[in-house]
């Protein structure tokens, strides 16, 4: 019995897989299409007429400058973008108990985070266009840096990777370059460039063009690959569980 209910289990989730599959192939391959479809504007000319004729989405690359790069009060560089991530050193206690059976409290301290603060400049400057930072994400360009490289802090003991305001108190950074080559898909309309329809920002990558296509390409195989895993996991449990049940009764 507990064998001809796993067949019947099996069948249904295999039926119930396909509109599944084809809904996450569908989203994957609505995205390749819209790369697929889009023109490529490498050189400032072509990007030029893109936007100057209102092209629609189109594929570009080159440098993007920072305009009037920025800092915290106790930098000494500035940059395009900045993170800051402030820990404070806290005290905590926990309760234990020993093999006799007797609870004791200890004491110890940690680093915790405590919160972050972010500023960027008001203007980029790409292909000698002028535009305002908050029209683009620069998620993708953030890269660690230690502190001494960017405050007085020195190296050493209590100093290097953070910038330490106390003994209880340090900021660690994350920076975006004033200048960086990047690859994006936007959209040029009657406004000029635009995020693409439904997108509130432009996504910078640090790709070439080409590998930014690959990498649209390589996810809809990757969506593919992943949903048949956890297909596969999700009916082996399904079917460890009926004959987990039959074996108990």
């Amino acid at each position: 019995m507990k064998y001809y209910v796993m067949v019947i289990a099996g069948i249904l989730l295999l039926a119930l897989s396909f509109p599944i599959k084809s809904k996450v192939i569908e989203s994957a391959q609505s995205e390749q299409s819209v790369y697929r479809k889009a023109i490529q504007v490498p050189n400032k000319s072509d990007f030029d007429y893109a936007i100057e004729t209102e092209q629609g989405n189109l594929i570009t690359t080159g440098e993007l400058t920072a305009i009037n790069p920025v800092k915290f009060s106790e930098m000494n560089k500035a940059y395009l973008a900045i993170k800051k991530r402030e820990q404070i050193y806290t005290r905590h206690t926990r309760t234990t108990t020993d093999s006799k059976g007797h609870t004791h409290t200890e004491v110890y301290y940690s680093w915790d985070y405590a919160g972050d603060d972010k500023i960027q400049v008001d203007n980029i400057e790409f292909k000698e266009h002028l535009y305002k930072s908050k029209l683009f994400n620069f998620d993708d360009l953030f890269e660690d840096i230690d502190a001494d490289k960017i405050t007085n802090t020195k190296p050493g003991l209590f100093g290097g990777r953070y910038y330490y305001v106390s003994g209880v108190r340090r900021y660690s950074y994350e920076i975006v370059k004033n200048k960086n080559k990047v690859s994006f898909i936007a959209n040029a309309s009657k406004d000029g460039l635009k995020p693409q329809k439904n997108k509130s920002e432009i996504f910078l990558e640090n790709k070439s063009i080409k590998k930014v296509i690959a990498d649209v390409n390589q996810s809809v195989r990757t969506s593919i690959v992943l949903f048949y895993i956890i297909f596969v996991f999700v009916t082996a449990l399904i079917e460890y569980g009926i004959y987990s049940m039959y074996e108990s009764m």
